[in-house]
């Protein structure tokens, strides 16, 4: 926070394209005109950008975050009330009467089916097992009938399916025999060609050398570094944080953005380049080369944007 207050404000704004009223508000610690913003995620542009340390400001934001969340909770439970309990109200008497008529009413057609329905039924039944009996003796007949023409058609086409598959059998096995002729002709004609063709790759194949050499340029760093990096082809981003020394392909053409560690550049050639902590570093990889560039290179690249 000491570090930046002894930084240019605008030039600030204009580099991280955050908005002046938050890093007033950020000075002064308005933590209420902050809660609008994203808090965290400028605060970690600016720790980038300038490798400044926000651990003890997040921890007292969190602190006034908690106090007004628990503030809020105790004014919202005062405000609402618990409503009074009603007694319930049941429908015995309605809910009695109607089960008592409906029990009347279930007697009343259970008399009427015994007294008015008992001779009919027991009529009706006897004409349905006569009707039952004389239909199932005219299913017999019928089944009977038809299990003979069924047995008739069966030895018919059993015979001429017996004629089919003899025919069959014969035409499979001349077309057996006339495939095995072709097989053996096509073989050898085969065995020609691939003779000749031995022969004319032996004198005309070129000798290819597939050892081919990587491109890579090698950083070392002296501490956690922050890595982007920006494919010129697809415009693709992407971004690593390491403590490690890492390397760069050069047959890929790209942009690098890194953070403001000190770092030792080794090129393909064997060449260090050192630079010095305090600014965010950029390189344009093109051509199987790395170089280091300006802000405004680094924009022209980019579609006139620092990210």
């Amino acid at each position: 926070m000491n570090n930046l207050e002894n930084l240019n404000l605008k030039e600030v704004s204009q580099r991280t394209q955050i908005e002046m009223a938050f890093l007033e508000a950020l000075l002064e610690k308005d933590f209420k005109k902050l809660s609008r913003f994203n808090v965290k995620g400028f605060l970690k542009i600016l720790s980038r950008e300038y490798d400044l340390d926000f651990t003890l400001f997040l921890e007292e934001y969190n602190a006034f975050l908690n106090e007004s969340e628990t503030n809020e909770d105790k004014v919202l439970s005062q405000q609402s009330g618990v409503p009074p309990k009603l007694d319930a109200y049941s429908h015995k008497s309605s809910s009695f009467w109607i089960w008592f008529l409906a029990l009347i009413i279930i007697i009343a057609l259970g008399w009427f089916i015994y007294q008015y329905g008992w001779f009919k039924f027991g009529t009706s039944s006897e004409q349905i097992t006569q009707n039952s009996s004389s239909s199932v003796v005219q299913i017999i007949d019928e089944a009977q009938n038809n299990v003979k023409n069924t047995d008739s058609k069966e030895v018919s086409l059993n015979e001429s399916e017996s004629e089919q598959n003899t025919s069959e059998n014969d035409t499979e096995a001349k077309n057996k025999e006339n495939e095995q002729e072709k097989s053996e002709q096509n073989t050898s004609s085969n065995n020609e060609i691939s003779s000749i063709n031995l022969q004319n790759t032996a004198q005309t194949q070129p000798i290819v050398n597939e050892n081919v050499s990587q491109k890579e340029a090698i950083f070392s760093t002296s501490g956690k570094v922050w890595v982007g990096f920006i494919d010129l082809d697809s415009n693709s981003k992407s971004a690593v944080v390491t403590e490690n020394n890492f390397s760069v392909d050069l047959n890929k053409n790209q942009l690098l953005l890194i953070g403001a560690t000190a770092l030792t550049l080794i090129d393909d050639e064997g060449k260090e380049q050192k630079f010095p902590a305090g600014t965010s570093k950029r390189f344009l990889v093109q051509n199987g080369k790395i170089k280091s560039i300006s802000l405004a290179e680094f924009m022209s690249h980019n579609r006139g944007k620092e990210w």
